[in-house]
């Protein structure tokens, strides 16, 4: 892992596994130890909406102000680890159940679990989202409190997170820009429909932009400290 550098938000480190596209950051507030605390994998989205051509998680979090979630954990009690899945969200090893418990290994230790855990994914990030959380099985399973899916059900997933949430009774939290669901055949009403309803599942539609989503929920979602 590299060196850990800490701040008045918290704590980042960046950590390496084999087989995975680039670094992931890992991150560590303020608020809380991670025994105590959730732990949020977040699959960022496509990196060719900036126009700029990344080369590491770092790089693609300082290209716009949004995507950089750590002064809005300061006061939140939840960790985070964000791999680096390149232009077009292409994560590798991260992308697939077993690589999520490397990865986790690979920042956390083998001994250390998080408090709970959190899946989220974002934009073109929702492939490896649905490809982990699908699968997930085991302790990781059992951890699992939440899958977050925002502005990313663009390839008829809905009905299979639906379907998903309902038969497991995990919580599903899916987020709609307005921004983006603008777009014919991504309405809100069009994924609530292929979602569908039950107790476990909530569906919100902000008043934002696309890039603007993800820090928006977790701030909402999140809750207070």
């Amino acid at each position: 892992m590299g060196t850990p550098t800490t701040d008045a938000n918290g704590t980042t480190q960046l950590v390496s596994m084999p087989h995975a596209t680039g670094d992931a950051m890992y991150f560590i507030p303020t608020a809380g130890a991670i025994t105590q605390i959730p732990l949020m994998v977040y699959y960022h989205g496509h990196a060719n909406n900036d126009k700029k051509l990344h080369t590491s998680i770092l790089e693609y979090i300082a290209a716009l102000a949004v995507r950089d979630f750590r002064p809005l954990l300061k006061t939140k009690k939840c960790a985070l680890i964000e791999p680096f899945g390149g232009t077009y969200s292409k994560f590798g090893a991260p992308a697939t159940a077993a690589g999520l418990a490397a990865l986790i290994d690979a920042a956390l230790g083998k001994t250390t679990r998080p408090g709970s855990l959190i899946l989220a994914g974002f934009s073109g990030g929702g492939d490896a989202l649905a490809a982990v959380g699908l699968n997930l099985s085991g302790p990781l399973f059992a951890q699992l409190s939440e899958v977050w899916c925002l502005d990313c059900m663009y390839s008829g997933e809905g009905k299979k997170w639906g379907d998903w949430a309902r038969r497991n009774n995990k919580r599903l939290r899916v987020g709609l820009s307005t921004g983006e669901n603008s777009r014919p055949g991504r309405g809100p009403r069009a994924q609530k429909d292929a979602i569908g309803t039950g107790g476990t599942i909530t569906i919100e539609t902000v008043d934002c932009g696309h890039e603007e989503l993800p820090g928006i929920c977790l701030q909402n979602w999140l809750g207070t400290p």
